[in-house]
């Protein structure tokens, strides 16, 4: 930032440097706060029902570059993988709350005079201007802003080398600001020159913090804009690297963050705490001056490294907190080596604004077999309606959800199913864990965790060891119909499926459907429990590994028997019983078979048409021409025809000649 003994010295001839340390060095001056309008302004770069992320901003020094920078790790990007976002170089940025625009004002280039313009840019769209604005001030250099924020209602804040702070009052109207209010409120007491910047509290809107290097010192002044006092200043302890202060910014976390560079190559960001702010003891007294202790820097990497930063920007307010609910089930109380599962995972927004750029990711311990899984958006209060998100990618076949990304709407849900095979190894017994984890992007915090910290939601299932226990299956036949009145068979075939004899016992019941009486019970030795009723029977004992045994058990049903007819049997020892290998049961999960038989088919009735005698019908026809003149010739015609059902024999056809005389 143009705002840096340091930075101004790279940019400079030496005559230059000459003349801006002299003027920087003999500059005193109250520090007013100057008013003057905007009169256009930009497009929304956020919808209205968004939440505007409070990504850490920065610009690039010697060129017109904005990068992202990771304040845990100090790497730098370039925003969007680009180069060149901003029109012209600049001496500082700003961040509005509402639109989530990046405003910037202009570095002044080689001359005498020059007034600052205002340009924008929108990290959604890429889009990219200038706003034309009238009052503002014209400088002398080396003199002009080197210091900018803009407060949570809007309005801009720019400070010159002297810290004179000058107000870009600006006024919302309808959905963005258009119009300004003209004022000058001075500061008191005052603030002399010094190398810095400032940034507002976004716990406090009317509260205006501003860094001041003079020499190796380094003051944190706080200001109430609204009143326009200074509240006083601390110094920041220990020393940090000077000799050149930069930038000033809160970040997504909530404290405070500032730039110093050691005039070669190292840019050095450091941290005060929130808490240390809220405990210190600010005071306008010459000496002597309370400190303020740095948590922690790190060194700047990645894209910004070489070229150094101009100005941090981040929003004046405090970072969106999401409200995001998740949570993941199965139906699978517990499960064997190498079977299939199923997971619902339902993830929810129930905050107060869209959220964009969630990044999910789906892990298993152990690691799930041929993963598969697809997504839905459900409204949260009916999930028979749709809802409003999009996931990107929104289903994959044997590959695990990694890093899918997540725009998710106010009370809308993300509903995925992902299924997968258990690994047949390890063996169990052991407790399979399935976890989901929901990151939310830079500049968004989640309700519930700390600053950028993930949601996540585990199941976790029981997954069977290999004991050493029978595993006795059931399986009931029969036929598929039956006749009231008459008997029905049915074939149980028990089989010992397990690892292990059953030596116990091993129980057979099969009550009789009802209406029916028991008939006889055919096969291996089953020997009554009660002499007075068949079943339950018990089985001759060792039920060896994988020996299977066949019974016929029939029954006489009653004559009114009617309707779908259902028998059930059911096999059972308790040397199945393992509470600690099997303590869901697992192993009597085939230890009950159903068969249903249908009532015989109603007869569809044969329709015989009645008996009709076949009859003779033969009809005679004449025609005749309707005149003829005397003595002339005329034909008459006789048709004969057989309208009846049978055969006409014998068929005499006869003409009766008028007594007219007429002759044939």
């Amino acid at each position: 930032m143009f705002k840096t003994l340091n930075k101004w010295i790279k940019t400079s001839t030496p005559w230059q440097t000459i003349l801006r340390f002299l003027m920087v060095f003999l500059i005193t001056c109250t520090s007013l706060v100057a008013s003057f309008s905007i009169i256009t302004f930009a497009p929304l770069a956020y919808a209205a029902t968004a939440c505007v992320p409070n990504v850490f901003y920065a610009s690039g020094f010697g060129n017109q570059n904005l990068y992202t920078i990771d304040t845990v790790t100090g790497a730098s990007a370039l925003v969007n993988g680009t180069n060149n976002h901003l029109l012209f170089q600049t001496v500082g940025i700003s961040r509005d709350s509402i639109s989530g625009l990046i405003f910037y004002l202009e570095k002044p280039s080689v001359g005498s005079t020059y007034t600052p313009r205002i340009g924008y840019y929108d990290p959604v769209t890429q889009a990219k201007g200038t706003i034309p604005a009238s009052g503002m001030p014209s400088f002398t250099l080396p003199a002009g802003f080197v210091k900018m924020a803009q407060a949570a209602d809007g309005t801009i804040y720019a400070a010159d080398s002297s810290n004179t702070i000058y107000k870009i009052g600006v006024t919302r109207s309808g959905t963005f600001p258009v119009s300004a209010s003209v004022a000058i409120l001075p500061t008191s007491p005052t603030i002399t020159s010094g190398s810095g910047d400032i940034a507002f509290d976004p716990s406090n809107p009317n509260t205006l913090y501003l860094t001041q290097q003079t020499g190796t010192n380094l003051f944190l002044w706080k200001i109430n804009v609204a009143s326009g006092s200074v509240l006083g200043r601390v110094q920041i302890d220990p020393p940090v690297n000077l000799p050149f202060n930069a930038s000033l910014a809160f970040g997504a976390d909530g404290n405070l963050y500032f730039e110093s560079y050691d005039g070669t190559v190292t840019t050095t960001i450091y941290r005060i705490l929130s808490s240390s702010l809220t405990s210190a003891s600010f005071s306008n007294s010459p000496t002597p001056v309370s400190t303020i202790a740095t948590s922690g820097s790190f060194n700047l990497s990645g894209d910004a490294a070489a070229s150094g930063i101009g100005d941090f920007g981040t929003l004046p307010t405090l970072t969106p907190r999401v409200n995001i609910a998740i949570e993941k089930t199965t139906t699978s109380a517990a499960v064997l080596p190498g079977s299939p599962i199923t997971y619902s995972i339902k993830m929810t927004n129930i905050g107060d604004c869209d959220i964009q750029g969630i990044s999910l990711t789906d892990t298993s311990a152990p690691t799930l077999l041929n993963p598969t899984w697809s997504s839905t958006f459900r409204l949260a209060a009916d999930e028979t309606l749709a809802g409003t998100g999009t996931m990107n990618p929104s289903s994959s076949s044997n590959t695990n959800i990694t890093n899918a990304l997540v725009n998710l709407s106010v009370g809308s849900r993300l509903i995925v199913t992902l299924t997968g095979t258990i690994p047949g190894a390890p063996p169990g017994p052991y407790n399979l864990t399935n976890t989901i984890t929901a990151t939310p992007p830079p500049g968004i915090n989640f309700q519930g965790v700390a600053p950028g910290q993930p949601v996540t939601a585990t199941a976790t299932t029981p997954v069977l060891g290999p004991a050493t226990l029978p595993d006795l299956d059931i399986l009931k036949t029969g036929s598929s119909t039956y006749t009231p009145g008459s008997t029905i068979a049915y074939n149980l075939r028990v089989r010992n499926i397990g690892n292990a004899p059953a030596n116990t016992r091993v129980r057979i019941n099969d009550p009789a459907p009802p209406g029916a009486t028991f008939v006889s019970l055919s096969g291996p030795t089953c020997t009554r429990v009660s002499a007075a009723i068949p079943f339950p029977c018990d089985l001759t004992v060792p039920f060896a590994i994988g020996e299977t045994r066949n019974l016929s058990v029939t029954f006489t049903l009653a004559v009114g028997t009617s309707g779908p007819l259902s028998n059930t049997a059911e096999v059972d020892s308790p040397d199945e019983i393992d509470l600690v290998t099997d303590p869901q049961g697992l192993l009597r999960r085939n230890n009950r078979s159903t068969f249903v038989s249908s009532p015989p088919a109603t007869p569809v009735p044969v329709v015989v048409p009645p008996i009709v005698p076949p009859v003779v019908d033969v009809l005679i026809g004449i025609t005749a021409p309707p005149s003829v003149p005397p003595g002339a010739n005329f034909t008459v015609t006789l048709t004969a025809r057989n309208a009846g059902t049978a055969n006409a024999d014998n068929v005499v056809v006869g003409y009766d000649v008028p007594a007219i005389g007429l002759c044939l």
